[in-house]
């Protein structure tokens, strides 16, 4: 703790005098302790950071692209900008838009699908960009992380994680990383782009690799993306069966975050259920384990979901969901009841409704 206040405190008078350069290196060193040091945020950090955004206002004009974007970053990761200073890094990054990197812009991208006002400021110019840049001189990594934050922006963003899906096809993946595909893949299903040759790619080029070398939120978001583009998928494919069964044997829903083990319910509920009866005995451990109180109201309608299109997999999978999907369905009309209905969102509000009155709706984000 000693090092960084002190370090600190002995920068935070001289940045007047700092380089863009140097700002942006302090804004990525507080970026980085931020989640390292909580108790250190409001005493030392939070002040560092105002300082630093003050040191942005009056010498923004002397930052290269690589600085303001960098910078911007940094201050998206801490949520720590004020409305002025995020109008002048809006500014500043829309001038210098056409000369960043492709390393630069997918990480300014990123920073669009977080909140705050100066990525909402920027967020239609940095898309446009993607469609004036030959996409054949993105990295794998740059062009993955540019395929999530487009898919994260939503809607607007869809023709332009077209483009980059149009691109991983050219390269038929060649050289991409197992992580790096298995994000492509999700950002597909999340941005609701369906390119079924792609998907087939990515599906059959994971499964003869594994995902033993992954780390469980990828095998975790990957399962969720397949049973999202399920429906497209050529029905019981070799290579679609056999990659589902690798994320089941992975079991990325144990020690898992409660909104994971609720997508893994729903993932259970939208897939053919003989193909993950043998893993829902594990699934349905972590599942017993949640507390309905603490789950949000998505997580709740997730389960409720999932567990329906469980109990409807046959006379086994009813008798061990139900009570379950009774619990979970409780939660939800007590907290209606009680004038909670907030909580839910429309998209939830519509997915609920859909599974009550037989509707084809679906309860996650459909694939088109």
């Amino acid at each position: 703790r000693t090092p960084v206040a002190a370090a600190s405190g002995a920068a935070r008078p001289q940045l007047h005098r700092a380089s863009g350069q140097d700002v942006a290196k302090f804004a990525g060193s507080a970026a980085a302790v931020w989640p390292l040091l909580p108790q250190l945020r409001d005493t030392v950090l939070r002040p560092f950071a105002s300082d630093l955004a003050q040191a942005v206002r009056f010498r923004h004009a002397d930052f290269n692209p690589q600085d303001i974007s960098q910078t911007a970053v940094a201050f998206a990761k801490v949520n720590h900008m004020d409305d002025l200073v995020a109008d002048v890094i809006a500014e500043a990054v829309v001038q210098k838009l056409p000369d960043f990197s492709e390393k630069d812009l997918s990480l300014f991208l990123w920073t669009c699908s977080r909140p705050g006002q100066a990525g909402q400021l920027c967020a239609r110019a940095a898309m446009e960009q993607i469609q004036t840049r030959d996409l054949a001189q993105f990295r794998v990594q740059d062009l993955c992380m540019t395929a999530q934050a487009l898919a994260k922006l939503g809607p607007r963003a869809k023709p332009q994680l077209c483009l980059i899906a149009g691109e991983a096809f050219q390269r038929q993946v060649a050289g991409f990383p197992t992580s790096d595909k298995v994000i492509l893949l999700w950002s597909l299903a999340k941005g609701k782009v369906f390119h079924l040759g792609l998907c087939r790619l990515i599906v059959r080029s994971v499964a003869a690799e594994g995902v033993s070398s992954l780390p469980r939120e990828l095998v975790s978001a990957a399962l969720w993306a397949l049973a999202v583009a399920w429906p497209a998928l050529p029905d019981m494919d070799c290579w679609v069966v056999q990659f589902l069964g690798c994320l089941c044997q992975a079991q990325p829903w144990w020690d898992a975050p409660m909104y994971e083990v609720s997508n893994a319910v729903w993932c259970f509920g939208k897939l053919p259920f003989e193909l993950v009866a043998a893993s829902w005995p594990s699934l349905r451990n972590s599942t017993s384990a949640l507390r309905p109180p603490a789950l949000s109201g998505h997580e709740l309608c997730n389960l409720v979901i999932g567990l329906a299109g469980v109990a409807a997999g046959g006379p086994e999978a009813a008798e061990s969901a139900q009570p379950l999907l009774v619990m979970f369905a409780e939660e939800v009309a007590m907290r209606w009841r009680n004038g909670r209905g907030d909580e839910f969102s429309t998209h939830d509000r519509l997915a609920m409704g859909a599974l009550f009155t037989g509707t084809p709706a679906g309860g996650a984000p459909g694939w088109a």
